[in-house]
């Protein structure tokens, strides 16, 4: 049997997330790392619908509040990417960062991987994974992070909405011009 005809180099395939959690648990168990593009926006904004994240196996105890983890959902056994929230004894608290609840208590057994890197449109995003993490973590642990972010975020969308109304009101009036320009035509 040919290996190379079930392997190819920048070849991509869709797995679902239950072939994906299998995939990445048996590559962390090797040291292995598994680069994926998300689905969903949970963590967002620092990591968004899309994103490509390298998920690496977990050294040891070198787990912090902040990191970003990839887990099985205690309910469901679906594989999940969350933010470590807290810490409870041996357990973790993990939170979607654009979550409105925590996912309860995770264990160490539970626990598939730690992202590494993010990737957005070919670059490297930085920021969310750094020293800043834990700030995150404590943020959303007090239901702090999403106010936090959408007060960010208004002037932009203002912005956003001021420049629609204006894009809108000059295609009216572009319009209107069109129309009385013909009229005079006639």
């Amino acid at each position: 049997m040919n290996d190379s005809s079930f392997v190819r180099c920048g070849g991509e395939r869709r797995l679902s997330n239950f072939e994906q959690l299998e995939l990445l648990r048996a590559l962390t168990e090797r040291g292995k790392k598994l680069r994926t593009q998300v689905r969903g926006f949970s963590m967002a904004p620092f990591i968004r619908d899309g994103d490509i994240i390298t998920v690496s196996a977990i050294n040891g105890g070198a787990l912090k509040v902040g990191d970003v983890v990839a887990f099985t959902q205690p309910d469901s056994g679906r594989l999940a990417v969350h933010r470590i929230v807290a810490r409870k004894g041996p357990d973790w608290f993990v939170r979607g960062d654009n979550s409105l609840a925590e996912d309860g208590i995770i264990t160490n057994e539970q626990l598939v991987g730690c992202v590494t890197t993010v990737e957005r449109d070919g670059r490297r995003i930085r920021f969310g994974l750094g020293s800043e993490r834990w700030i995150i973590a404590r943020l959303a642990r007090h239901d702090l992070l999403q106010p936090m972010i959408k007060t960010i975020q208004m002037p932009r969308r203002l912005a956003w909405v001021i420049l629609r109304r204006l894009h809108h009101g000059r295609l009216n009036m572009l319009i209107s011009k069109m129309i009385e320009l013909k009229k005079s035509d006639s």
